[in-house]
């Protein structure tokens, strides 16, 4: 059996998990990615 890389059925070990900076810029990234689609819908709405 393959060895479950991605731990879905247990807790990542510590030696697995990512640190602060990679969470940070995934959630930035988010932030960034949500409010250009915000404005972009606005726009598209008042352009029509």
């Amino acid at each position: 059996m393959a060895s479950d890389n991605n731990y879905s059925l247990g807790p990542v070990p510590l030696s697995a998990r990512k640190g602060a900076l990679s969470l940070t810029m995934v959630m930035l990234g988010l932030t960034f990615f949500s409010a250009s689609m915000w404005t972009g819908g606005t726009l598209g709405t008042l352009l029509s």
